[in-house]
């Protein structure tokens, strides 16, 4: 009987399926613990150590901001500050409660915080207090645009309600709009580059948070961008980007040139200035709904961590693959990157997509072959069914021999390779080879060459 070989390689650097209804064969992985996608396969992902211990985990807190001349550790009831000399972090405002995740809008020496309509200043001399001027709204989103600061959801500011975004006059918190016509057809007008307006989507406008040379509006119902128009006056135009919304405001992460977002249906997109792409993972964050979500970007290994405070994903160029640590906020400090995270990396664990060799018929799998770079073996089973309306099951795990080959006689129709590292050190992965025989013919007319090398 002839046997056949069935390489699984681009199903490696693709990481998980971006869709739960994957055509069978196509390659991609149907789980991937403690691994990330990289140029040269799937690769292991080391544990993190958190910038402090001293913390307790409330998720969505705490959150670690590295800001351009701070450290904050940002919690439900206080904000502390990073002394690098006494190498701990000093509390500086405490009695807070807050359940939102903070936003900030960073001016060196001088910072403004927000969370759940409590605003925060962070004075140039070091003092920290709650803002109860009334020249700022109690917003529950804030952000800089090149020294203008950006607020919304903003109910109670003049007429505004939850959908509003409103901009301050350039260089300060002063958000007044000096004017005494509020009416329906004004909204939008400015005063000395101050102004307002509502979401034209309507819904909870949920983020504010730059993009380039524009304002992106992250809302319940919608997402928007708000753009600077210089005439007739100088003032902010809106346009819609999608006619859907966010999950929740953390489920917005990244850079002034991009933005990783999770629509309200759990579809995964990126909006930069070059434009946006449908990325897809619905199967993965659909259940993110109705929970608190955070998205870091890590600009060192240029990657970013989507959790919801049970599972941590990791999006990098490659694809999509998951970590064991949950990752609650992080940021780039002299070249390292520092964030806070909790949890141990005790597994490492692959599972492919289901594999049919492009034959609805009985086949049988006699060896599978691993390649990669790694001091401990690795554990290799096969899931196996004989019918789509079966469950899956699965063989007991066999270690790899020295050459990396594992043989597992396993008969079925439909198949998925699993390979877990129950000792997780370094481990690169760059090749899966399975070699298998058609044990059932019936269906096959002619000569048979394996139909899949």
């Amino acid at each position: 009987m002839q046997e056949n070989e069935y390489p699984f390689e681009s199903g490696i650097r693709f990481g998980l399926r971006k869709t739960g209804v994957n055509p069978r064969d196509m390659q991609a992985l149907s789980t991937a613990l403690n691994f990330k996608c990289s140029d040269g396969g799937i690769d292991f992902v080391p544990a993190k150590t958190p910038f402090t211990s001293n913390f307790t985990l409330d998720w969505p807190f705490p959150q670690l901001l590295v800001l351009q001349k701070l450290i904050l550790l940002c919690e439900r009831t206080r904000i502390s500050e990073w002394d690098s000399n006494l190498g701990v972090f000093v509390p500086k405002i405490t009695d807070l409660a807050v359940d939102d995740v903070w936003d900030y809008a960073d001016y060196g020496d001088y910072v403004v915080l927000c969370s759940s309509g409590i605003i925060i200043e962070r004075a140039i001399e070091g003092m920290y207090t709650s803002y109860t001027g009334s020249r700022m709204p109690n917003a529950r989103t804030i952000c800089d645009f090149k020294g203008q600061m950006i607020a919304g959801n903003i109910p109670g500011w003049y007429d505004a309600s939850t959908s509003f975004v409103t901009w301050g006059r350039i260089g300060t918190i002063d958000f007044d709009l000096g004017q005494t016509d509020l009416s329906a057809t004004s909204r939008g007008a400015i005063s000395q580059q101050a102004g307002y307006g509502p979401l034209r989507g309507g819904g909870v406008l949920l983020k504010v948070a730059r993009l380039g040379d524009v304002i992106m509006l992250y809302g319940s119902n919608t997402v928007e961008m708000l753009t600077p128009v210089k005439s007739p006056v100088a003032t902010f135009g809106f346009k819609e980007i999608f006619p859907f919304g966010i999950l929740d405001k953390g489920a917005v992460g990244g850079t002034k040139d991009e933005h990783l977002i999770i629509s309200s249906d759990g579809t995964l997109y990126k909006v930069s200035t070059q434009g946006t792409e449908k990325l897809g993972y619905k199967e993965f964050f659909a259940n993110f709904a109705g929970e608190k979500i955070q998205i870091t970007y890590n600009g060192v290994a240029n990657e970013y961590y989507i959790s919801n405070g049970l599972r941590t994903f990791i999006y990098s160029k490659g694809g999509l693959t998951e970590t064991g640590q949950t990752i609650t906020s992080g940021g780039v400090d002299n070249g390292v990157f520092e964030c806070i995270c909790h949890g141990v990396v005790d597994t490492n664990l692959m599972v492919t997509d289901r594999i049919s060799f492009k034959q609805r018929s009985m086949k049988t799998i006699y060896a599978i072959e691993i390649s990669a770079e790694t001091a401990e073996q690795l554990e290799v089973a096969v899931d196996w069914r004989n019918a789509v309306t079966n469950v899956w099951r699965r063989t007991p795990f066999r270690r790899t021999g020295p050459h990396g080959v594992v043989t597992i006689p396993c008969s079925g129709v439909d198949f998925r390779i699993v390979v877990r590292q129950t000792n997780p050190v370094a481990c690169l992965i760059d090749r899966i080879v399975v070699r298998w025989k058609l044990t059932d013919m019936r269906s096959v007319r002619g000569l048979f060459d394996g139909g899949v090398k």
